[in-house]
């Protein structure tokens, strides 16, 4: 059986949603972490919630 998603992209995908909650701490706040990566808060919660 072939996993659904292999390991590197797993990996990939958590260090952005690491990225964006650094952005998240360092910027103080959703908006402002969203406005500077241009991401919708939309897509920088997504990532955040990924990681709890």
């Amino acid at each position: 059986m072939r996993p659904v998603m292999d390991i590197a992209a797993l990996r990939s995908l958590v260090a952005v949603a690491v990225a964006v909650a650094v952005a998240v701490a360092g910027y103080g706040g959703l908006g402002r972490a969203a406005g500077v990566l241009a991401l919708s808060q939309s897509a920088v919660s997504q990532h955040v919630r990924r990681l709890e």
